[in-house]
This record gives C-alpha cells, sequence and structure tokens, in this order.
C-alpha cells in the first residue's frame, strides 16, 4: 500500500516577540509605546508512506520548505528553510512468538526552517535514529542509538556540536504459579543510557569554551504485586563530566520506593 499526501498553507498573526517601539528613544519596547508587529508565512510539505511484505516492512519520506518573517514591521527579509525526513521500520514475529523490530530514520531540519503546524519542532538539527528491540514471552530488550548534529546550514559563525546518545532497556516480568508468595508478581527493569557531546569545529573569535561532555546513567526497578497491594525499589545512578570546565563534574545516587 501506498499513500501520498501534499500539503500548503499560509498564516499571519501577532507575536509578543514582535513588539516594535514607537518612540526611538526607549531601547526596550513597553506595552504602553508599542505597536504589536505581524508574523506571517507559509509552507509547503509532501510525503509518501508505503507498506511492503504484508504491512511488515513501513517506508516513509517527507519534504517540507518554509518561508518565515518573524516581523513585518522591520526592514528584515523573510527567511526560508527546508526539512525533510527519511525513515524505515521492519517488525516481524516468528513462530515461537518472538516479536522483534529494527529500524532506521533520518531527518535534517534547516537552522531557519519554523514550522507553522509544529511549533515544538527543533530547529538547526541533523539526526540520524537507530533502533532495535524484541519482545518474547516475558522478556523484552530495546536497544537504541542517535546522533544530532547542528548548524546544519554550516554558518560560519557558529560552532559546530555533535550529540550521541545511546541507550539499552530491559524488562523481565517472570509467571509466577501465583501472586500469594513471597515476592508476589515481581517486575523487573532496567535502562542504561549514554549521552556524550563534542564540539566538531569553532569559528574564528569564538570566546566561549569548547563543548565536550559526557552523561551516564542507569536505572534498575523491582515491582512486587500481590492480590491487595504492591511495593517497589528501584536505584538509580548518575555520573556527568564536563572536560572543558564549563560546569561542575557531578555524581548522583539514588534509592527510592513506593
Amino acid at each position: 500500500m501506498r499513500k501520498f499526501s501534499a500539503t500548503w498553507l499560509n498564516a499571519k498573526g501577532r507575536e509578543g516577540s514582535g513588539l516594535v517601539s514607537t518612540d526611538p528613544s526607549i531601547l526596550v519596547a513597553s506595552v504602553d509605546a508599542a505597536e504589536s508587529g505581524r508574523a506571517k508565512g507559509s509552507a509547503w510539505a509532501m510525503s509518501v508512506d508505503s507498506q511492503l511484505f504484508d504491512d511488515k516492512l513501513q517506508l516513509r519520506a517527507e519534504y517540507a520548505r518554509t518561508d518565515y518573517d518573524f516581523n513585518t514591521s522591520d526592514s528584515l527579509a523573510s527567511e526560508n528553510d527546508n526539512a525533510y525526513s527519511l525513515s524505515a521500520m521492519f517488525s516481524d514475529t516468528t513462530a515461537s512468538g518472538l516479536n522483534w523490530n529494527m529500524g532506521l530514520e533520518n531527518s535534517e531540519v534547516g537552522t531557519f526552517f519554523k514550522s507553522l503546524a509544529n511549533q515544538g519542532l527543533p530547529s538547526d538539527q541533523w539526526r540520524l535514529h537507530a533502533f532495535a528491540g524484541s519482545q518474547w514471552s516475558n522478556f523484552g530488550l530495546q536497544g537504541d542509538y542517535q546522533k544530532l548534529k547542528d548548524n546544519v546550514n554550516n554558518i560560519a559563525e557558529l560552532p559546530e556540536i555533535e550529540t550521541d546518545i545511546s541507550s539499552l532497556s530491559a524488562n523481565w516480568a517472570p509467571v509466577m504459579a501465583s501472586n500469594d508468595g513471597w515476592l508476589g508478581s515481581p517486575s523487573l527493569s532496567g535502562v542504561y543510557s549514554r549521552q556524550t557531546q563534542d564540539q566538531n569545529s569553532t569559528p574564528v573569535g569564538y570566546l566561549l569554551a569548547k563543548t565536550n561532555n559526557e552523561l551516564d546513567n542507569w536505572q534498575a526497578n523491582a515491582i512486587f504485586s500481590y492480590p491487595s497491594l504492591n511495593w517497589g525499589i528501584g536505584l538509580a545512578d548518575s555520573k556527568f563530566r564536563d572536560h572543558s570546565a564549563l560546569q561542575h563534574n557531578t555524581n548522583t545516587h539514588r534509592v527510592f520506593s513506593n
């Protein structure tokens, strides 16, 4: 099955950030001495979805372009940029009951791209995302990896920071003959994640220290359920190291229960 869709929209409105002072002697515009600047923009997008091999393989491609003027009251021109997204995911179930999936995504949102429909979409980001997971009976395993880069338009005055995020999680809920025993019906889970940030390029005259840090987290949880109550306990550890000395190194240990 294949599906094609296309969208075009045009919008305008007032933004608080677009307040423009009507008095040149006032450096910061106040509500009393300001007129609200209008923001306007247009956007178009097209996408293609395809499902193959009895819907086990899902493919998607999307491309969009926006043109946005933050404040029509000033003399600055509008900004336009592009964004794209490509993804592929395969999932299947074996004869023994093993459910598994794997996927790959790649996307890029331009430095000056502004989505009118999705205000929370981060701009200036290139992203590669790979994941895989499985669930067999009462045991599950999931792995995830992301690589992020900013300054996708290669602006000479801006640095480029690369972020790597990886995680591995597992869960197990053994089937008990009865939940009246000492352990009741236990459910165990654990997750480990790691994030690193490195500044690949630094513009001439850049005065701030280069970004170079890493963050490691792990957490383990156990929940025990009984006919009339349940309780749980968890352990967590976090270690942050900033090799550029911009922030303090920290170690955090937690024990919690419910």
